[in-house]
């Protein structure tokens, strides 16, 4: 890829964390997730990172379409075989998520695995990314 950029190239990553609410596992609602992925796209950013979060790309869709979860999850995985995505970041509580996790075959994290994208772990307040795949 041609770098037409007068700025050095940066290395992309995907940001993955649960979006819809986990309040009935215990863990945080839907506007909270936003927050966390909203917040870990920044880190990247000011890290030397382009950022692609899905979170933000579709926020509060919900309220205004009728669209399928697995659709959204679809459109993620399409990102993620583009060739444009670097590594992947886990942010939030990504553990309790079908879609980041749980579904070993269809989920953001084993999708990542699979295709050989580098996957971390991203936490609020922390200063280096941590390896997780």
């Amino acid at each position: 890829m041609i770098n037409l950029s007068p700025y050095p190239p940066r290395p992309t990553a995907f940001v993955s964390g649960p979006y819809t609410d986990l309040s009935y596992k215990g863990g945080p609602s839907t506007t909270t997730n936003i927050g966390v992925s909203r917040e870990c796209a920044l880190w990247l950013w000011e890290n030397g990172y382009y950022a692609f979060s899905p979170h933000l790309n579709t926020q509060s869709f919900e309220l205004y379409i009728n669209v399928e979860t697995s659709v959204y999850l679809d459109f993620c995985i399409k990102v993620l075989r583009s060739g444009l995505i670097d590594l992947m970041v886990m942010c939030g509580q990504w553990r309790l998520s079908q879609g980041c996790f749980l579904r070993k075959h269809h989920s953001a994290f084993h999708i990542a695995v699979d295709l050989h994208i580098p996957v971390f772990e991203w936490t609020l307040g922390c200063t280096e990314l941590k390896r997780v795949a």
